[in-house]
């Protein structure tokens, strides 16, 4: 330790602006028995924060984690392939305290080895060019990862039916009699498939699908398009080639006349059919639970499939009351409301959302197994305070056991209410 004292009786260094060279320019402590180079390092981590990592990645090692033969022999691999999980700014830090030791075994001057120094100067800036890459690629994530915290997912139906499936399962347990000439009322349509499947299967009057996202009820208003556009002309080329023969059945100019009054026809026919699915479906963008009911608009039937979860996390105990008694008050006496809960485990995955779904995860109060109750007013004695009561008359399971083949998420229990 003779050169250290050396050092440390004649260590005037000259004035810089770099972090590296003060540090190398500041006086050195002697030597002492009882020194914490970590309370050092964290004392004056603020002075030199870079140098500061550097330190804490290297004195942070195990001693027993790198063998020191494998790191300081040159002769051989630095690092043999059972401890090759270091990271390389690692690395290059103990090959530095290998030139440390080589320059000290030759009696050099650490703060004359130009060398040395502009290989500790590019680690410092190795380091931070990561540490400011890595922040901006977890920035970017962030920014990139759409996150739907009322359940508005895109294409929503697309990875929940699956392939192979033209139809949504749940429509097993649907039956024609209960929308066939009703007025309906869909509860978070999302991308509005099962709204217009309903109008086009069932026969309805008119049914509404609402849901809070606006490019959702766009993307609805799309689907709507599309599928009377293809309906439209599937018609046209039926009705088209049933003229073609017409035409050439008979050369006479009887039928020639007959066949252009058929396509005048047609043409009058085709027009309104285009018309009444728009008549019969339509959507809007709405928070149902803060919504306004319209006092001249009342319904036969209302869905609320895969939502109850989305409106409980968001609006906690008191929106999920206040949904089920809009619902309540929008039916007519005899309607039906068909309700499918998300379960107690779908809460969980997904109270992390946001801030507001985190909060009302935690003063949840009401669990799916008692919506029945709640809905057929077995417990009103806990909402005394709104003033009125739910009370449907009967409830049916109509989902148990029949969707048990559907894809993942379409396999709930699905029950049915009347009032």
């Amino acid at each position: 330790m003779i050169g250290f004292d050396d050092y440390v009786n004649n260590g005037d260094c000259a004035v810089v602006a770099d972090e590296l060279d003060s540090y190398l320019d500041e006086k050195v402590i002697p030597r002492m028995e009882d020194f914490n180079i970590l309370s050092w390092w964290k004392t004056n981590a603020n002075r030199y924060p870079t140098l500061a990592r550097i330190a804490r990645d290297i004195l942070a090692i195990p001693i027993t984690t790198v063998a020191s033969e494998s790191v300081f022999n040159t002769s051989g691999r630095v690092v043999s392939p059972y401890h090759n999980k270091l990271h390389p700014s690692t690395l290059e830090a103990l090959m530095c305290c290998q030139s440390w030791l080589r320059a000290y075994n030759s009696e050099l001057r650490i703060y004359n080895n130009k060398t040395l120094i502009t290989m500790v100067k590019k680690i410092m800036e190795n380091k931070v060019e990561e540490e400011e890459k890595g922040e901006a690629q977890q920035l970017k994530k962030r920014k990139g990862k759409d996150v739907f915290p009322f359940g508005n997912y895109k294409n929503y139906y697309g990875y929940r039916i699956g392939q192979g499936l033209n139809e949504d399962p749940r429509f097993k347990v649907l039956k024609k009699e209960w929308f066939e000439g009703k007025d309906c009322l869909d509860i978070g349509c999302n991308s509005g498939i099962i709204t217009i499947q309903i109008a086009q299967k069932f026969n309805c009057r008119s049914i509404l699908g609402i849901d809070i996202d606006s490019n959702r009820v766009a993307d609805a208003y799309w689907h709507l398009r599309k599928i009377v556009r293809t309906e439209h002309n599937e018609k046209r080329r039926a009705n088209a080639s049933r003229v073609e023969v017409i035409e050439k059945g008979d050369g006479l100019e009887k039928n020639v006349t007959a066949a252009q009054e058929e396509k005048k026809a047609i043409s009058r026919n085709c027009s309104p059919a285009e018309r009444n699915l728009f008549d019969i479906v339509s959507f809007k963008q709405e928070n149902f639970v803060h919504g306004r009911d319209s006092p001249e608009k009342y319904y036969d039937a209302i869905l609320c499939l895969s939502v109850t979860k989305w409106i409980h996390l968001n609006w906690g105990d008191d929106g999920l009351i206040t949904l089920f008694m809009r619902i309540w008050k929008l039916l007519r006496p005899g309607g039906i409301f068909v309700l499918e809960p998300q379960p107690w485990v779908s809460y969980e995955k997904n109270r992390r959302v946001s801030e507001t779904t985190a909060t009302n995860f935690q003063n949840i109060k009401l669990y799916p197994k008692e919506f029945q109750e709640i809905l057929l007013d077995k417990v009103s004695i806990l909402f005394c305070s709104i003033g009125s009561a739910i009370g449907f008359r009967t409830v049916e399971d109509i989902g148990s056991g029949g969707l048990s083949s559907s894809k993942t998420g379409f396999n709930r229990p699905i029950f049915l209410f009347r009032k």
